[in-house]
């Protein structure tokens, strides 16, 4: 049974290493060019902001028909 009040947290190891020249060569192969990765970034801060937007003005919207109940006096 543990009878510490406020446990720790075990220690990490951040240690690093260099990377050796096979690593480096796998990694170049593995991944995606500079800009298949600036492309995909960018379309989906764009996407994520055409989202906001209607989010917003759908929001906007539906005040509007809300206010506009309101002033009929259903």
């Amino acid at each position: 049974m543990n009878t510490e009040k406020f446990p720790s947290q075990p220690q990490f190891n951040f240690e690093s290493r260099d990377a050796t020249p096979a690593e480096i060569d796998q990694w170049q192969k593995e991944s995606p060019n500079y800009h298949e990765t600036v492309n995909s970034v960018m379309g989906a801060v764009i996407a994520g902001s055409f989202f906001q937007f209607f989010t917003l003005f759908t929001m906007i919207l539906a005040f509007y028909f809300i206010d506009l109940g309101l002033d009929v006096g259903l």
